[in-house]
């Protein structure tokens, strides 16, 4: 299994003609005023390749510098091309302290990439 693109955004729209998707604001920090807080929406879009089409699980862990603050697993599925795309939007994502925040895609107990979110207080 190999993770091909990983971005973090306000939504993924997906044309229902084209099947194409857009990724629309696309960050890395964002502010809050008070802690802990709320994100209203995340959302995670990744790209695999794997030589075996299947169904196939994976974990998103969400953690700052202190702890795990979020573990979610979802499945999604490889196809006979050997790409598979997930998209997983987390809604009310609660901010509990003004830090770092590191998120993992876990398969298999290995972390296949991870990304970081700076959250800053304003």
């Amino acid at each position: 299994m190999e993770l091909k693109n990983f971005i973090i955004c306000d939504r993924v729209i997906s044309d229902s003609e084209t099947n194409q998707l857009s990724l629309i604001d696309i960050f890395y920090n964002f502010n809050i005023s008070n802690f802990p807080g709320v994100q209203q929406r995340i959302c995670i879009f990744i790209e695999f390749e794997n030589k075996n089409p299947g169904l196939y699980e994976v974990e998103l862990e969400f953690l700052d510098e202190k702890d795990s603050i979020l573990k979610q697993k979802s499945k999604f599925e490889i196809g006979i091309n050997g790409k598979g795309l997930f998209v997983k939007t987390f809604y009310n994502y609660l901010i509990p302290r003004c830090l770092d925040n590191q998120i993992n895609v876990n398969y298999e107990g290995k972390t296949l990439g991870t990304r970081y979110l700076t959250v800053n207080k304003i």
